[in-house]
């Protein structure tokens, strides 16, 4: 079986396509790289919440993919801040 080339570092932020619902995506960094999995822990979340997905998974795209595709970024875990009415998002990354 020929698995398409995809090279992954530690630190690098993607967007991940929620399996529950591929209208929705996620924003996480790569936490880890053994072999072909990649350990990816949610922006804003913590290594209890890190999850793994195969490299050459089709649920792992680049940041702005979901922009052209119909997806709905969520946002990354955190405060929301209200000013004049509109709501902002602040978070510290714990990366």
């Amino acid at each position: 079986m020929h698995l398409p080339e995809r090279q992954f570092e530690i630190g690098q932020k993607l967007e991940v396509t929620d399996p529950a619902d591929p209208k929705l995506a996620y924003i996480a960094w790569v936490v880890q790289v053994y072999g072909y999995r990649i350990r990816l822990r949610m922006e804003g979340s913590d290594s209890s919440h890190d999850f793994w997905r195969l490299a050459y998974s089709q649920d792992i795209h680049q940041v702005g993919y979901g922009d052209g595709n119909g997806q709905t970024v969520q946002l990354p875990i955190g405060k929301f801040v209200i000013l004049m009415g509109i709501c902002t998002f602040k978070y510290v990354s714990l990366i």
